[in-house]
């Protein structure tokens, strides 16, 4: 053979099983039941799904996948479903998690799919006052009102995302030892939060009130139920609308978070306690309050206090 005719070998192109997407999808499916992903995680992905096969059809080649595959999907979410770019990078996500999984185990070649470029928005924290309109005791004991109050000062109090919020129970609550267990978190894994004493309290009213025991949802519905995710951002809008904020559960994260950059925490802490699957995360979560951080130390002139007198560069003249 001569040289000029020699072909490198490239893994992944020795592609020998085929699939259709619907049977990618069931399999993969299948694969996220048995890692015990959250029922959460997997009504995400059917939804993702059911978007996709309306792009691509459940009887798609997967062994014909690549990036102009990828591009014409990235066309057809814009075109047919949302132009707003997080909503298509959320289902092009989804379309990576299940191509990723194809390329695994063979069913196509290996290639690498990235998400469109889109600009972080500075989710405005809210101010000390709008806390404390959120914050404050209901007058009385109406149901979905002193839920909002409970649910408000637990994310204030800890930072948990809203899906934690909607499926935590009361057995994940544990008053004597100050703990909030949550059982699955963004990155798969559990999570304990240690709580202060001040939730703590108003948790233990919460429970005293309601009566709620054993393994039914911390905050359900009026009907007793889980709520699902919009049920739950729509009645905490509602409830911060009623005190006279327009807010939403992400942006008292973003808050906690805020507040958590202003005491100077360590970063390393503040990913434990918003329960970051990196620093990176972090990082770009603390940079969001780069302005309001800096703010926060305007004036704060540390090397004042060691300088007995002032020097001058270049000596005297």
């Amino acid at each position: 053979m001569q040289k000029g005719s020699r072909k490198r070998i490239n893994l992944g192109e020795n592609v020998d099983k085929e699939i259709t997407l619907k049977e990618l999808y069931e399999e993969h499916l299948s694969y996220c039941e048995t890692r015990r992903l959250s029922k959460y995680t997997l009504d995400t992905y059917k939804r993702h799904y059911s978007i996709l096969s309306q792009c691509l059809g459940d009887d798609y080649n997967v062994s014909e996948a690549s990036m102009t595959t990828v591009q014409a999907v990235t066309k057809a979410l814009g075109e047919k479903f949302s132009d707003k770019l997080t909503t298509i990078n959320s289902r092009l996500k989804y379309l990576r998690t299940l191509l990723y999984y194809g390329m695994e185990q063979g069913y196509c070649r290996k290639f690498q799919i990235k998400m469109l470029n889109c600009p972080q928005k500075n989710k405005t924290p809210l101010t000390s006052d709008e806390v404390e309109k959120l914050l404050a005791k209901p007058k009385t004991q109406n149901y979905t009102e002193t839920r909002g109050w409970v649910i408000a000062n637990l994310v204030m109090a800890t930072g948990i995302r809203s899906r934690n919020v909607r499926e935590v129970k009361v057995s994940d609550l544990n008053i004597k030892d100050k703990t909030l267990y949550l059982r699955d978190t963004k990155s798969h894994k559990p999570q304990t939060i240690y709580l202060t004493n001040s939730i703590t309290k108003i948790l233990a009213e919460w429970l005293k009130l309601t009566g709620f025991k054993g393994e039914v949802p911390l905050f359900p519905t009026v009907y007793g139920e889980e709520m699902n995710l919009h049920v739950l951002k729509r009645a905490f809008s509602d409830y911060a609308q009623s005190r006279g904020v327009k807010t939403s559960l992400h942006i008292l994260r973003h808050t906690y978070a805020r507040d958590l950059a202003r005491a100077d925490v360590n970063p390393v802490i503040i990913k434990e306690l918003l329960g970051h699957s990196s620093l990176e995360v972090t990082q770009r979560y603390i940079n969001l309050f780069g302005e309001d951080v800096r703010k926060a130390t305007d004036g704060l002139d540390n090397l004042a206090q060691y300088q007995k007198s002032r020097v001058k560069l270049g000596g005297n003249k």
